[in-house]
């Protein structure tokens, strides 16, 4: 178990903590499943801010910056004073608007069948489910450096199903 926060982007606020059964830090479905059912609310996790407690371990309290995706957080929202600075090496995955950007470019290759499940998202790439007729396609952007990392999924699964994302860095 953990207990987790989500700092929204937009507008800037926190909601209150929510507990999931996962340890795992970038494991984010049931980050963003938990939002849903409490507050009614979409969320798009960009990245973590803050983790105390022993990591990806039980017992933790992780702090994540997120996007609103649907919803009106009003009545939970609470003020946040905490900073937001930039990184000019941050991926775009990371960034307002680059999950949606992600997910717009997967669009023009797959027809999904269902809403995207977000499922990971940590400093070396942000991990999405599509579902389409044919079954799970997985959307995983990566950092340049893992730029090899399709061909190799190719290769050790033998399949030509592999997508990856490589953008400019965000600002």
């Amino acid at each position: 178990m953990r207990t987790t926060t989500i700092v929204l982007d937009r507008p800037r606020g926190v909601l209150p903590p929510v507990t999931v059964a996962t340890p795992w830090w970038p494991d984010v479905e049931p980050v963003v499943a938990a939002v849903h059912q409490r507050f009614g609310l979409d969320v798009i996790v960009l990245r973590l801010l803050h983790g105390t407690g022993p990591v990806n371990g039980a017992g933790s309290h992780v702090t994540y910056l997120a996007e609103l995706a649907a919803g009106d957080p009003s009545p939970w929202l609470m003020p946040w004073a905490g900073e937001l600075p930039d990184d000019p090496h941050r991926l775009p995955y990371a960034c307002p608007g680059g999950p949606g950007a992600d997910l717009a470019w997967a669009a023009r290759h797959v027809a999904a069948t269902a809403a995207p499940v977000q499922v990971k998202t940590w400093n070396l790439s942000s991990i999405w489910r599509l579902p389409t007729a044919d079954g799970a396609v997985w959307l995983k952007h990566v950092p340049p450096f893992f730029a090899h990392e399709p061909a190799v999924l190719r290769y050790a699964a033998g399949l030509g199903s592999a997508i990856a994302v490589t953008r400019p860095l965000c600002n």
